[in-house]
């Protein structure tokens, strides 16, 4: 088990020993108690004297004067019981190397962070392409009989949306650059240029 793991255990384990009418103790205390103690450790403040932790999580447990002098000294007490069974102490060593050990995990969540983040970006081209929607035409349909002799330079034929004939529709030719229409369509979608 990691020094800080260990260390954030045994503190969760005296806070679980605490009673509970006069301190609060529940799950939501112990887990400020953990990252209290990461963000100690990940900034390099946490306090050289172990003793000096009861000021910062007193608060976090009591909520009346008289609990956070009872809380000093059973978390005095602790230490007393805790340095007397030769565990690990907390000094100024473990922590700088519990705190070396979770640089590894903060650089391995910024690189997924990173990672998720541009794979978002880019899902885009994991999709497949929409087909442009397609324009309404406007067919100009050939009349069915074979085609007539036009004399040169005649253009007729017949407008037609949906395969019906397109009365008053105007007729324009690029070629002439007209500033109005050539032709208008008559009611059986008719023209003749």
């Amino acid at each position: 088990m990691d020094t800080s793991d260990s260390l954030i255990h045994e503190l969760c384990g005296f806070l679980s020993t605490l009673p509970t009418p006069r301190f609060e103790t529940g799950p939501r205390e112990q887990l400020a108690v953990r990252e209290l103690v990461l963000r100690l450790m990940e900034t390099n403040l946490f306090p050289k004297k172990p003793g000096e932790l009861k000021t910062l999580f007193a608060p976090l447990v009591c909520s009346t004067p008289e609990a956070q002098e009872e809380f000093h000294a059973l978390f005095d007490q602790w230490l007393l019981e805790r340095s007397k069974s030769a565990q690990t102490h907390i000094t100024a060593a473990t922590v700088v190397r519990a705190a070396g050990s979770h640089k590894w995990l903060v650089s391995a969540a910024a690189f997924m962070a990173v990672l998720g983040a541009t794979a978002w970006q880019l899902r885009i081209l994991w999709q497949p392409l929409p087909y442009p929607p397609m324009p309404p035409a406007i067919s100009v349909a050939l009349p069915d009989q074979p085609p007539r002799q036009q004399p040169p330079g005649q253009f007729t034929g017949t407008v037609t949306a949906q395969r019906l004939p397109l009365s008053g529709a105007k007729i324009w030719s690029p070629a002439y650059n007209a500033a109005a229409p050539l032709a208008v369509t008559d009611s059986q979608g008719r023209f003749s240029i």
